[in-house]
């Protein structure tokens, strides 16, 4: 909708506060976890890390840091045999927990395989570190439960970090313009329909590129965005523009900002609503999702 006064006129909304502007905490964080594709990320991170944990942490990569080495081989007794949750090429996965002797002391290892033809009391053969005696396996088993392939498991997180990452990057830089920039009036110059669409809820809505102009220092610049809520930037009939007086083709359209804080009507910035909490919920279901994660592992 328009932003229309009592009287019919279309309202000018300006932004009245000089920079370096005020912003309290609560609100950078709400600008700098903005945006669809961060909160993506965050869900697309949350999600591949629960696979990471739960077949990504059992698997032989996770030895890379710990490895035999040169080793030694000895006769072991198969202290039990049991089946594990897992599988491999429709075979069940089994775990062979064994002791033997190193330096007249009694040592505890595990190895998984998909042989069940051992049972407890079996004498085997046993390899293990001659530097860390303590770090075994039997010869054609593995030391996890899962080969190292599983790994793929992590491209997925990886992904959504990398949408984490650059969505910050670029709002801790609209988050500067938004302190420190010079604020100014844009006039809309252009208006196009890209080939991207948001969906939300099954509906897409089309992408449109907009492109504003402004002037500084009798030059002329101008400021482009790109969003599917178009009445963002068609509620005025000029667009408040930040930019980096030092570089001004350095700039940024205000209300195509995600996240940007309101304006009240003296021109002033408002603190975030606080019904903006939710932009903190994937962030921190992500760490709790890792530090369980961490503690089970650690078992």
């Amino acid at each position: 909708m328009p932003n229309v006064s009592k009287d019919g006129n279309m309202k000018q909304k300006f932004l009245n506060e000089s920079p370096p502007r005020y912003i309290d905490m609560f609100s950078q964080s709400v600008v700098i976890l903005s945006g669809f594709l961060q909160q993506f990320g965050w869900a697309f991170f949350s999600f591949g890390m629960i696979f990471v944990w739960v077949f990504g942490m059992q698997s032989t990569a996770v030895n890379v840091l710990k490895p035999i080495g040169k080793s030694v081989e000895t006769t072991g007794t198969l202290t039990a045999v049991s089946m594990t949750s897992a599988s491999q090429n429709e075979d069940n996965i089994y775990r062979y927990t064994y002791t033997y002797i190193h330096a007249f002391r009694e040592y505890e290892g595990r190895s998984y395989g998909t042989a069940s033809d051992k049972k407890a009391g079996d004498q085997i053969p046993v390899r293990y570190s001659q530097k860390h005696p303590e770090r075994s396996v039997i010869p054609g088993m593995r030391r996890a439960v899962f080969s190292a392939w599983v790994l793929f498991v992590v491209l997925f997180p990886l992904v959504g970090l990398g949408l984490i990452i650059s969505q910050i990057l670029k709002n801790v830089e609209y988050l500067r313009l938004l302190r420190f920039g010079t604020a100014t009036k844009g006039r809309l110059v252009d208006k196009s329909r890209t080939n991207k669409t948001v969906t939300i809820n099954d509906v897409s809505y089309p992408v449109y590129a907009f492109s504003f102009q402004f002037e500084h220092n009798g030059e002329i610049y101008k400021s482009k965005a790109e969003t599917h809520l178009t009445e963002r930037l068609e509620d005025d009939s000029q667009e408040i523009i930040l930019f980096d007086a030092l570089n001004p083709t350095y700039n940024l359209v205000f209300d195509a900002m995600p996240g940007g804080p309101r304006i009240d009507d003296a021109g002033y910035l408002k603190p975030a609503s606080p019904f903006k909490i939710v932009l903190f919920i994937l962030p921190l279901l992500c760490i709790l999702i890792n530090w369980i994660g961490y503690v089970l592992s650690s078992l």
